[in-house]
Parts: structure tokens; C-alpha cells; sequence
């Protein structure tokens, strides 16, 4: 995967230059969003491009130049879930959209073009299984803010407001049998399940429908890449 990071860094930078050349803004920033089911590596590709852009791309300007936020802050909290009509299908399907505050990750992606002032956004606890607020700060020296998480090119309100105010619209595809393995082995790696085999169960009755879903509600995006399975040299 190590050229699709790459590759990805260069599109950023160059969507970067091109909204620099089209704008009488000093200091544009240039928003991308990047989406793919579980499994699919997007916090991964997402850290990864940061670093490649931070350490080589972008030498010159500050070191946070690009920052990555994670919709995952976006959960709603488990008190909330204890509010919902159905609490116990609210917490077993807990990754579904209706478990996101899909309107605060609309509203904080419009806020996040503004790099006058300081943006803060939840970031998530997985030992406390639970959203932190402020967890993630976004400088105003910051370039190149990506968001990275499942529902970010939905086709469905609210999600789908944020595919205007983005200028990229990445997704990760992945094949179903590797989103599978990966993301029961992560629910065993963050305690969300005791064992590998509850871990597949709740792949399969959670995040594989969710992936067909994202998949079946795709706002079209500019660039598409295959997710795959690096073999350790």
C-alpha cells in the first residue's frame, strides 16, 4: 500500500496548489474526506498520507500542515443510546449511521474551511468506548484537514451536505472477506468482544451490512482505491 499512500500525499498537495492558484485566500485549506466500510484501512491510509505530506511534501510549512480527524468522535455517547426507543439495539448496533450525531460531523466539517480560529473535534476512547470531547485540535496553521470515517460520502441527509463543502472525495474499496478478518480481530485487540468468535459474529451482523450500505449509498467520488492485505517482508 505504501504507493497508493504516496500517491494519495501527491493528489493532496497538488489539490492543495491548485486551490492556492483559484483563490484570493493567503493561506487556503484544502478539505478532503475519506470514506470506506469497516475494515477497509481508512484511519491507516489516513495517518499514513499525513505523515508522508508532513515529513517530505510540505517540509517548509508547520509539522501539523496536514491533520486527520476521525469521525469515530462523532459516536454518540453510550447515555444516549440509553435514551433511544430501543437501547439494547441502539448499543448491539452501535456503528450504524443512526448511532453517529450525523448533523455536529456536517457542521464541523462546513466550521473546519474557517482556519482564523481553532477548530476542536471529539476524538473516540475505545477503552472508555466512548466519544472525548476536544480530543483532536485542529491548528489555523493547518493546510490540509482530512476526515476520515464510514458515512463521510453518503448519499443520505445529513451526510450528504458534506460532500459539498470537501474539495476531495476519497474511498477506500475492500473485499468483504479481508474488511471481515480485519475488523473481528480489532473488535477482540479493543475489548468490543471477548473472543475471535464473537468478534466474526459481530462482523457479520454489524459491520459487513454496514459496508454494503456504504457502498449502496456512495456520493461519486473523485479517486477510488483497492484496499489489500500487505504480506510481511
Amino acid at each position: 500500500m505504501n504507493e497508493v499512500y504516496h500517491n494519495l500525499a501527491q493528489r493532496a498537495v497538488q489539490a492543495l496548489v491548485r486551490l492556492e492558484a483559484g483563490t484570493n485566500a493567503a493561506t487556503p485549506r484544502l478539505l478532503i474526506a475519506l470514506a470506506g466500510a469497516p475494515g477497509a484501512g481508512k484511519t491507516t491510509t489516513a495517518l499514513a498520507v499525513a505523515d508522508m505530506v508532513n515529513a517530505t511534501l510540505l517540509p517548509a510549512a508547520d509539522p501539523r500542515s496536514m491533520v486527520v480527524v476521525s469521525m469515530d468522535g462523532f459516536h454518540y455517547p453510550r447515555s444516549r443510546l440509553d435514551t433511544m426507543p430501543d437501547p439494547k439495539l441502539a448499543h448491539e448496533k452501535r456503528g450504524a449511521p443512526f448511532t453517529f450525531d450525523a448533523q455536529a460531523c456536517v457542521n464541523f466539517v462546513k466550521a473546519c474551511r474557517d482556519n482564523t480560529v481553532e477548530h476542536q473535534a471529539p476524538s473516540f476512547d475505545h477503552a472508555r468506548k466512548d466519544p472525548v470531547a476536544g480530543g483532536t485540535v485542529i491548528p489555523t496553521l493547518a493546510r490540509i484537514v482530512l476526515i476520515e470515517g464510514n458515512y463521510l460520502l453518503s448519499d443520505e441527509q445529513p451526510w450528504k451536505q458534506i460532500s459539498d463543502f470537501v474539495d476531495e472525495k476519497w474511498f477506500i474499496d475492500v473485499q468483504p472477506v479481508l474488511a471481515r478478518t480485519r475488523v473481528a480481530e480489532r473488535h477482540v485487540l479493543s475489548g468490543i468482544t471477548k473472543d475471535l468468535e464473537a468478534g466474526y459474529w459481530r462482523a457479520d451482523n454489524i459491520d459487513l451490512p454496514n459496508g454494503v450500505y456504504i457502498k449502496e449509498h456512495l456520493v461519486k467520488p473523485d479517486i477510488t482505491v483497492e484496499s489489500i492485505e500487505e504480506i510481511a517482508r
